[in-house]
C-alpha cells in the first residue's frame, strides 16, 4: 500500500493496516501537506498524515513486511 495514494483516494491508511493485517506485505510511506494534492509531498512527520498512528497500527498487527520511506 502506498499511503499517499491511499489517502488521496479517500482511504484511511491506519484503518486499512488494521483491516489488512497479514495480507499487508509492502508499504510505501510518505507524508503530504494536503490530502488531495499529489504534488504536496513533504518530509515525513511534517505533513497531515497520521504517521505515529500508522506505526502504532503496524506494531499492533506485528508487521514484518517491506516498508519503503519515500
Amino acid at each position: 500500500m502506498d499511503i499517499g495514494h491511499a489517502t488521496r483516494a479517500g482511504v484511511d491508511p491506519v484503518k486499512t493496516v488494521d483491516e489488512c493485517k497479514e495480507r499487508l506485505l509492502d508499504l510505501h510511506v510518505k507524508d503530504l501537506k494536503n490530502k488531495t494534492d499529489k504534488d504536496s509531498q513533504t518530509e515525513v512527520g511534517k505533513g497531515v498524515l497520521d504517521i505515529p498512528g500508522l506505526f502504532r497500527a503496524l506494531h499492533r498487527i506485528g508487521f514484518t513486511g517491506h516498508l519503503g520511506l519515500e
